[in-house]
């Protein structure tokens, strides 16, 4: 995928997700959509996975981040890694919540800016070819993972 779709396809998911993010108040980002993860939970997590990218494509090793950043994990490991994530951020505030989503969602875009479609088409697990491109996991962890969590925001929004 070239960076400008990347970006389009970002800017356009992320549009609709604040569109359902707007219309839940704090107050309602703290209820529980299932009886697991309140809607500050949700976003904690969709903020975590764009950190996981960013690292990626900057190279970077955040302690907390780091084992799934170098992809040491298989497909059956993700529910336990979403719940270290869970455990890691259920204490912080809305605010702090909120800050962290947009500072890595700003962060990941400037970072894509930055790249040129060579930097994105190069495998983000040199050797793991299986594993995709910087561009896949970039959209995997971004457009591609908003819509799997916006229902939780229309459904807040609309108690």
């Amino acid at each position: 995928m070239e960076r400008g779709e990347l970006l389009h396809r970002i800017r356009a998911e992320r549009a609709r997700l604040d569109e359902a993010m707007a219309r839940v108040s704090d107050e309602r980002m703290l209820e529980r959509d299932d009886g697991t993860w309140t809607g500050k939970d949700h976003l904690a997590h969709l903020a975590t996975w764009q950190r996981v990218s960013l690292a990626r494509a900057d190279g970077t090793q955040p302690e907390d981040i780091a084992d799934v950043v170098r992809g040491e994990y298989t497909e059956d490991d993700i529910d336990s890694i979403n719940q270290r994530f869970h455990e890691a951020a259920r204490d912080r505030s809305m605010g702090d919540v909120r800050s962290g989503f947009t500072s890595s969602y700003d962060a990941i875009c400037h970072a894509v800016e930055g790249l040129n479609d060579g930097d994105l088409g190069r495998e983000w697990l040199p050797g793991h070819p299986e594993r995709g491109t910087l561009a896949q996991t970039i959209a995997t962890n971004t457009h591609e993972h908003y819509p799997d969590h916006i229902w939780v925001f229309e459904t807040l929004a609309g108690r």
